[in-house]
């Protein structure tokens, strides 16, 4: 049974959906294991300002609105966690390794810290890295 998982940023955002939003469902599902505390949910601080950019820029939201969505976020019962500068080496060649930006292997590294899977929708970091696993096979792992 999976105790404890990293949980990328594609998959919050669509606990506040934009406009036509795929995977909704799924990620909800990923959600109420966080609000029953059947699993650990990490996550990097930085996803925060990840969500903030996206909720301005991409969906276009007022500043206030984007300010309260982050705030949700923020206090969903993740577990968030700083990553400071003497980590940046080790991500720099997870970056390398899997061919992913920086920003993604952020996640990468504090699941491998924590010993644990990153949930994310983007097909490319879960075909390429055993770190990282999409949301249909963890929420088929955890409903056995």
């Amino acid at each position: 049974m999976i105790t404890k998982v990293v949980i990328d940023t594609n998959v919050v955002l669509k606990w506040i959906p934009g406009k036509n939003e795929e995977g909704v469902g799924m990620a909800r599902k990923i959600y109420g294991y966080i609000k029953k505390k059947d699993v650990e949910m990490w996550a990097p601080e930085y996803m925060l300002l990840e969500s903030l950019q996206v909720f301005v820029r991409k969906r276009l939201m007022k500043l206030d609105e984007a300010i309260e969505g982050v705030e949700l976020l923020r206090n969903c019962g993740l577990i968030f966690e700083q990553i400071g500068v003497e980590s940046f080496t080790e991500i720099a060649g997870i970056s390398q390794k899997f061919d992913q930006s920086v920003y993604d292997s952020m996640f990468l590294y504090l699941a491998k810290k924590r010993n644990c899977k990153l949930i994310t929708f983007d097909e490319k970091v879960w075909k390429r890295c055993e770190l990282a696993i999409n949301p249909k096979e963890f929420l088929e792992m955890v409903e056995i």
